[in-house]
């Protein structure tokens, strides 16, 4: 368990960003998104690729994930380092 002056960071329950391709259809992968638990996954363009942004699995109706796909802005990222408490906050906000 990692801390930090005693408390829990983000990296304690940190989880890789589950992805889906790129050029993959929008409504099958909504459905699989949805079948997860997910609201959100990253986007790539091959498997061992960077993720090149996002989707939302509310805005996946048609189309391919490209056609939906958000940018990844800074404010976007949350540091592993970051304690628990701070995490809950700033995912209030969203």
């Amino acid at each position: 368990m990692s801390v930090l002056g005693g408390s829990a960071v983000t990296q304690t329950i940190l989880e890789p960003l589950q992805s889906v391709p790129i050029d993959g259809p929008a409504s099958e992968f909504k459905r699989i998104l949805d079948e997860r638990g997910f609201d959100v996954a990253g986007a790539k363009q091959s498997e061992d690729g960077p993720v090149l942004g996002f989707v939302v699995k509310e805005e996946l109706q048609s189309g391919c994930i490209g056609d939906h796909l958000k940018p990844i802005n800074a404010e976007d990222l949350i540091s592993e380092a970051t304690q628990i408490t701070d995490l809950f906050a700033v995912l209030r906000k969203k």
